[in-house]
């Protein structure tokens, strides 16, 4: 009796420290992690307008990691790890590129919900792959929750996508605006219908940021060929 008294406490106690493992373990199976454009522009030839100042649009990645008995799990550090492409429009140029304002690699810590949310933004105008990879790190070993490559078309004020908006920037836009044509230069589709039309209206939009100097620290995606935005 006592031998099967003592195996039943041995056996519960077995299950509570399960219990309690899976309590804390972060499940990929049960997490979730999704993309958007937050402010997309309100036409189909584009998918952001944005400014190394945060002041236009927005990549938004939201993760909510939940434990292996499905149920949100707080206070787990999220990391996200960026990479990509970066194809400058034509009238853009080679030299020039895509770039991502902070690090390459974030962390953040999940609340009551589970939930994290990154907030990115950049500069240059062209098309560019983003290559997200989201771990939780409250874990030994670190559990991969998701990972996506996005196909992605930006234009930005910063057209050199250095992180800074200034006179060299000014040199890419005024031919477009003498032109009266270019898909980059085009600002004002808020208002329009993304037609590629450079006008006074465009430069309305522009100004500000340059005379602002809209920058921010980051990092360049790596050079590639991914063909011109609408």
């Amino acid at each position: 009796m006592r031998k099967t008294t003592a195996l039943f406490v041995a056996l519960a106690g077995c299950l509570a420290v399960a219990s309690t493992s899976m309590a804390t373990l972060p499940c990929a199976a049960n997490s979730s992690c999704a993309i958007e454009v937050e402010n997309q522009l309100p036409c189909t030839n584009t998918d952001l307008r944005w400014c190394p100042q945060g002041d236009w649009d927005h990549i938004i990645i939201r993760v909510t990691v939940r434990n292996c008995l499905d149920n949100p799990l707080d206070s787990c550090d999220i990391r996200l790890d960026l990479s990509g492409i970066g194809d400058p429009q034509d009238e853009i140029g080679s030299p020039d590129g895509i770039s991502i304002c902070g690090s390459s690699s974030l962390t953040q810590m999940s609340d009551a919900n589970g939930a994290v949310e990154f907030t990115l933004t950049g500069g240059g105008s062209g098309r560019f792959v983003l290559d997200w990879i989201v771990t939780a790190e409250c874990a030994v070993p670190e559990v991969e929750l998701c990972s996506n490559s996005d196909t992605l078309c930006a234009k930005s004020p910063d057209f050199t996508g250095n992180l800074i908006v200034n006179f060299w920037d000014t040199f890419e836009y005024l031919p477009q605006l003498q032109a009266t044509v270019g898909w980059s230069g085009d600002f004002n589709s808020g208002v329009g219908t993304c037609d590629n039309l450079v006008t006074f209206w465009d430069t309305f939009d522009y100004l500000p940021h340059l005379q602002a100097v809209h920058q921010c620290t980051g990092f360049y995606l790596t050079p590639g060929t991914l063909g011109d935005c609408p």
